[in-house]
């Protein structure tokens, strides 16, 4: 198997399996005040949360952004523990999109999918870009079936 496929595959099953992991890890990102941690707790409450943007929503987007700053300050790219945050942030970003997406808070999803491909541009993240260009596709999809009206808030 080359290198993308299995990254594919360690991807999607990252995606379906570990969606809430809550092991402490030696950076702490997994720890139960951990960014990763907190983006979940928000995005389980964001689900059951009327409209868009929330306090639940708020405070997601606020872990991501912590969890998407402990990715950008790991020493090595490639070292272990830089490997184990960028996975537990695409699983939040693509976790928060899809809550988004599902209650049609279309403006947030969309946000959200161009977010990861601004985040991640390199080509190295191809199967990432697939991810946020799939979600892409079903927003417009949503907002084609819409026409003319707006998102619900």
């Amino acid at each position: 198997m080359s290198m993308k496929p299995m990254a594919a595959v360690s991807l999607a099953a990252v995606l379906a399996a570990c969606s809430h992991i809550t092991t402490a890890g030696p950076t702490g990102s997994a720890g139960p005040q951990s960014p990763y941690v907190k983006a979940e707790l928000a995005i389980d409450a964001y689900k059951n949360e009327p409209g868009c943007r929330g306090p639940s929503f708020l405070a997601a987007t606020d872990a991501l952004s912590d969890l998407s700053g402990e990715v950008a300050a790991a020493a090595a790219p490639f070292d272990p523990s830089a490997t184990d945050l960028r996975m537990k942030h695409y699983v939040a970003a693509f976790d928060l999109g899809d809550t988004a997406k599902a209650k049609r808070c279309l403006d947030e999803a969309e946000a959200i999918y161009r977010g990861m491909l601004d985040r991640y541009p390199d080509m190295a993240y191809e199967h990432l870009h697939e991810r946020s260009n799939a979600g892409l596709a079903d927003v417009r999809q949503m907002r084609a079936q819409d026409a003319p009206g707006q998102d619900s808030r």
